[in-house]
């Protein structure tokens, strides 16, 4: 495997960046695209020579200054842990207020984690599907509510539901803030870098699992020997007889020769046949269920192997998934119910006893994977949205909306219920919590000038903002508070015609990107430009309208203005969207989607194809079906 780390110049980079190396593709002897690294690791095959397969990119900003030697990332200074250790970070330097970010310094190590998950397959690009991999084989299509969930056996093991996918960024996760000074996983798209928890977590070693690549477990030596645990001991004599039953978990299983059968039941599971075995025995391995690994060492002579698949050698059409949505009298939104239909085998099927007889019986082949809650004041508005998942219905994060007196939006706060200060749990409310949606309290000084504020979500302070008067006696944000159970904000603003001017999003009182629109002379949005967490741009929308609104075509470019992708919609003469066509940046038709409605206007499938793929026929590959029922 090769590890480099690319040090340059880039000029587009001007504060300075810890990014990842390239995602290196490469065709294996069968014709396929596949990622380089994948590959190696899985078979040994080093398909792309001595280019670099993994790695990150440091590039220098303007200003570098070698005899200091200080690197910045995001306006703030790199540093370097002389001890390095995944669980101390005692000396780690104070915020001092050196550079313009709230956290004065990154650690170095937690960035380069990050940044090598990314090499290792944790990458999506959706403008260009010759670089599609497993990961991105994972990432569903977008529910209801718009959000896109990365979906597996093993994540939804750690999470329920899956992971929550960054709504801009596909190969960042959004799982909330920090929490007590820890992240839950190093390739969330905010904060991993700020708390300098360099340990991949649980979920962020599931999904590396899913890409192909084999977590290497570093075991620690007991020093006392547990009796009710399996020891290593060496016979001379032929194998024990009986069957040895291990757990369901993943297991690593040396056979010893204490038993003649091992059995691994469910799990992915490593077998090692060692010289513990004693010479001319025999032994029998039964596991037909997870990914599991033998390895054999030399010199030892097999009679039989038995490969059991999970596939019925055919290609299959199954449902994948079904949102079952419900209105109230009113026509409002109730409730949204998202189920999963592709499950694994062994949960769609199941052997019945009956009468010494073992027949196969198929099961409801469904599980809920969420299930969202809406709740409307007496105008008729949405003040809030819950999330539940999908076993035990607990709530997972809830949001509030706020509006501004002419009823246009203002605020969503999401937070986390579970995790919110119980500290600032209000006291002596006249009202019952659950029925009160927000509310906010205000506190001036013997001039009327305000002192404090606060905003509080159903019984609990989330906003606390203390102000103070300046040398001249204007009123100055003094202190801003938020509860750490917050997981995002997003404000919206408006200009002098009503339309969105700008909706910024943050995290702890700090902005993780903002969105600006601009408006053509008739009222129609004609650009949206996107900024990160720093304020830089990022990328541009451009939307043209052609043919009285019957074509629409969206430009988006980045930072510097190169071309990203095209996309181009057809409506009808309804003024419906009947065809989005996507071109990447060489103008290549990469995605097509048609759009088809009933007999009385309303939407009734989506038909997604992929269209650099082609079949034999020369027709489009169908690679997506949605379709809608109505009661």
């Amino acid at each position: 495997m090769d590890f480099g780390i690319n040090v340059n110049t880039d000029s587009n980079k001007p504060t300075g960046v810890v990014s990842a190396i390239s995602f290196n593709m490469a065709t294996n002897s069968s014709g396929e695209r596949v990622h380089s690294a994948t590959h190696e690791q899985e078979t040994g095959e080093d398909l792309n020579g001595i280019t670099v397969d993994l790695g990150m990119n440091i590039s220098l900003q303007d200003s570098y200054d070698p005899e200091i030697g200080q690197l910045t990332v995001y306006s703030a200074n790199l540093w370097f842990d002389p001890n390095p250790n995944p669980n101390s970070f005692s000396n780690k330097p104070s915020n001092d207020g050196s550079t313009d970010s709230p956290l004065d310094y990154f650690d170095f190590i937690s960035i380069v984690y990050h940044e090598v998950f990314h090499s290792m397959g944790i990458a999506y690009d959706p403008n260009n599907p010759n670089n599609s991999n497993r990961y991105s084989d994972n990432v569903l299509p977008a529910d209801s509510e718009g959000n896109i969930y990365y979906s597996s056996d093993r994540a939804n093991a750690i999470l329920e539901g899956g992971i929550l996918l960054d709504d801009e960024l596909l190969d960042h996760w959004d799982l909330g803030p920090p929490v007590n000074g820890k992240v839950v996983t190093i390739m969330n798209s905010a904060g991993y870098y700020d708390f300098s928890w360099r340990d991949p977590a649980d979920i962020d070693w599931a999904v590396i699992q899913d890409i192909g690549w084999t977590k290497k477990t570093e075991g620690i030596l007991s020093k006392t020997i547990d009796p009710n645990k399996n020891t290593l001991e060496a016979f001379s004599e032929s194998s024990k007889g009986g069957t040895l039953n291990f757990s369901s978990g993943n297991n690593i299983i040396v056979a010893d020769g204490q038993a003649k059968t091992l059995r691994g039941l469910d799990g992915d599971d490593t077998y090692f046949i060692s010289n513990l075995l004693p010479k001319d025995s025999s032994i029998e391995i039964i596991d037909t269920s997870g990914i599991n690994t033998i390895q054999i060492a030399a010199n030892t002579k097999v009679i039989k192997s038995y490969s059991i698949s999970k596939n019925f050698g055919a290609e299959t059409r199954e449902l994948s998934q079904s949102t079952i949505v419900r209105y109230n009298s009113k026509k409002q939104l109730l409730d949204s119910t998202l189920y999963i239909h592709n499950i694994p085998l062994s949960k769609k099927y199941s052997y019945i006893d009956f009468k010494d007889r073992r027949s196969l019986q198929k099961l409801e082949g469904i599980e809920r994977l969420m299930h969202f809650k809406y709740e409307y004041n007496l105008e008729g508005n949405l003040v809030s949205k819950q999330l539940y998942g999908s076993k035990d219905d607990s709530l997972k994060w809830k949001e509030f909306y706020k509006y501004y007196s002419n009823g246009k939006l203002w605020k969503i706060i999401r937070f986390d219920p579970s995790k919110v200060n119980a500290s600032n749990k209000l006291e002596g409310l006249l009202v019952n919590d659950k029925n009160m949606p927000w509310g906010e309290s205000f506190d001036y000084d013997k001039n009327g000038k305000i002192k404090e504020h606060k905003e509080f979500y159903a019984g609990f302070v989330i906003e606390h903002t203390i102000y103070d008067l300046d040398s001249s006696g204007a009123v100055v944000v003094k202190e801003e508070n938020y509860d750490p159970s917050i997981m995002r904000k997003t404000t919206y603003s408006y200009n002098d015609k009503g339309n969105i001017n700008e909706i910024v999003d943050s995290r702890r009182g700090y902005s993780i990107g903002s969105k600006k629109y601009e408006y053509d002379t008739l009222g129609r949005i004609n650009k949206i430009i996107y900024f990160n967490m720093n304020g830089d741009q990022e990328k541009t929308i451009t939307k043209l309208y052609e043919d009285n609104m019957k074509r629409e075509t969206k430009i988006i470019t980045d930072a510097s203005k190169k071309l990203i992708r095209r996309v181009e919609t057809r409506n009808n003469s309804k003024n419906k969207k009947i065809i989005q066509a996507t071109f990447d940046d060489k103008s290549r038709l990469i995605q097509k989607k048609t759009i088809g409605y009933d007999n009385k206007g309303r939407l009734a499938r989506i038909h997604d194809y992929d269209m650099l793929k082609p079949s034999e026929g020369g027709k489009p590959i169908l690679i997506n079906i949605i379709t809608y029922e109505y009661d």
